[in-house]
């Protein structure tokens, strides 16, 4: 896990250090148009939130396993723990907040102590596929707030 966040992001050897920053990002601001983003190898330790105008076509997260994409082969671990602090209560906020449409997460590890994904009311067409969820609190691995007779599309494929 290498990179700046001062990066293009636009290549392995120019690579953004964190997943928030792509969800930032003006490349991917169309979200009109589909668009992939390589996540290479490492933990992350960040609170993922989607400031995207709501997507209306697929913006997918792919955990870069073998390497071919990024240079860093490996699992992806999304984790809002700081490193050491598994026993001390610490790192309570989820690892992801969805709150659009249209988003795509495979290959990621979710670590969390609380809540480890919150899916806010109106997101809809939400994928996990190859996706691993590991809660170590005493709360909800998965949290999602609806509106009354309101459609939700959520699909786990392959998810453990």
């Amino acid at each position: 896990m290498g990179g700046s966040d001062s990066n293009a992001g636009t290549s392995a050897g120019a690579a953004w250090r964190t997943i928030q920053k792509a969800l930032n990002a003006g490349s991917i601001a169309d979200t009109t148009i589909a668009n992939t983003i390589w996540i290479g190898a490492g933990t992350y330790r960040e609170t993922l939130t989607t400031p995207l105008t709501n997507p209306t076509a697929l913006q997918s997260f792919v955990a870069d396993y073998d390497g071919a994409q990024t240079g860093d082969a490996g699992p992806v671990i999304l984790s809002t723990w700081t490193a050491g602090d598994f026993g001390s209560g610490l790192g309570v906020t989820r690892p992801l907040d969805i709150s659009k449409d249209f988003l795509s997460f495979s290959g990621v590890w979710v670590l969390s102590h609380s809540n480890g994904v919150l899916i806010q009311a109106g997101s809809n067409n939400i994928t996990f596929t190859r996706c691993a969820f590991q809660h170590m609190g005493n709360t909800n691995n998965f949290a999602a707030t609806g509106v009354a007779d309101t459609n939700v599309n959520i699909l786990f494929d392959r998810c453990s």
